[in-house]
């Protein structure tokens, strides 16, 4: 993972529209690829300027019949296991219900 990135980024993002330092607003977007294991490189970093510069378009699932996500249906630990924040990133693995 590209680290080192983060923490400029960080700091103009904050020196501009926090401490409202006289320096230019960070601009465009940067992206890495994530990988499974994790101690595979990842690829990039890719930049543009907006998001939609930068990605590729979309994925979308389409059923035969309607389909209704209720948020109690899960199992706890598997909710957990994906969270996208404090989860376990892209090789998290969880039992087949």
């Amino acid at each position: 993972m590209h680290r080192a990135l983060l923490p400029p980024g960080i700091r103009a993002f904050f020196d501009h529209y926090v401490k409202r330092a006289k320096m230019r607003a960070p601009t465009g977007v940067t992206a890495l690829t994530q990988t499974c294991p994790v101690s595979a490189p990842s690829e990039g970093p890719y930049t543009a300027a907006t998001w939609a510069k930068l990605h590729r378009g979309e994925v979308a699932y389409r059923a035969g019949s309607a389909q209704t996500i209720v948020s109690t249906a899960s199992d706890p630990a598997v909710s957990s296991a994906f969270d996208p924040v404090f989860g376990g990133r892209a090789c998290t693995t969880a039992p087949a219900l």
